[in-house]
């Protein structure tokens, strides 16, 4: 185990646990707990529950992370593979600056922006078009279907089309939050996720009629 890699990472998740004591004392007793789709406040709550935000997201995040290699059972990912530790890197980060967005938004009694939020989603899936191409194969992480589990050459292929389409989806999404309402915006980027998973299901399927 890297202990520089793990450090950072371990410093990284504690940030809005950090930024949850420092704002301990200045939060009311109810407090914002749940925004709806268009970003305005729908439940309050006890301050209490606000530990779970920082629990849920960033923590349980790097827990899995750590699990996942453990379990795998093509036994494929390392802990310290370059491709998985910057994956690691990538969602630790974003749960982490979300968890801290949530809270500054409780602090604030302040509505969610929507098309914020599809900014950073848009940046994550851009992130994982970059890395999907170099995800070995495994049972948890990727574009896993019947055809990609089977033939390792199946799997390379499908993630090179799937790295490249994830990466032009994540694009187009950070515009789309940029230029078009936050309700269209979110509509866009749901639909292209949705069009891109699907794309890359129906490939590997392409993929696996062409050996036979």
């Amino acid at each position: 185990m890297n202990l520089k890699i793990e450090g950072t990472l371990w410093a990284i998740v504690s940030i809005p646990f950090l930024y949850l004591i420092i704002l301990w004392q200045k939060l009311p007793e109810k407090v914002p707990l749940h925004w709806g789709i268009r970003g305005e406040i729908d439940r309050y709550g006890d301050k209490g529950q606000l530990i779970w935000i920082p629990v849920l997201l960033p923590l349980l995040t790097h827990l899995l992370f750590l699990v996942i290699p453990k379990i795998d059972p093509k036994k494929k990912l390392d802990i310290l593979d370059r491709s998985y530790t910057k994956l690691r890197f990538g969602f630790i980060l974003f749960m982490s600056f979300l968890a801290t967005l949530l809270l500054f938004m409780t602090k604030e009694g302040a509505s969610l922006s929507p098309s914020l939020f599809n900014v950073f989603i848009g940046l994550l899936v851009l992130f994982l078009g970059y890395l999907l191409k170099t995800v070995k194969p495994n049972y948890f992480i990727g574009i896993r279907t019947p055809w990609t589990l089977e033939d390792e050459q199946i799997w390379k292929k499908t993630h090179l089309v799937g790295g490249k389409l994830f990466f032009v989806a994540g694009v187009v999404i950070v515009f789309c939050a940029i230029l078009l309402p936050a309700d269209l915006s979110t509509r866009c980027s749901l639909v292209l996720i949705s069009v891109i998973v699907l794309v890359s299901i129906f490939y590997s399927y392409y993929l696996y009629r062409q050996k036979e």
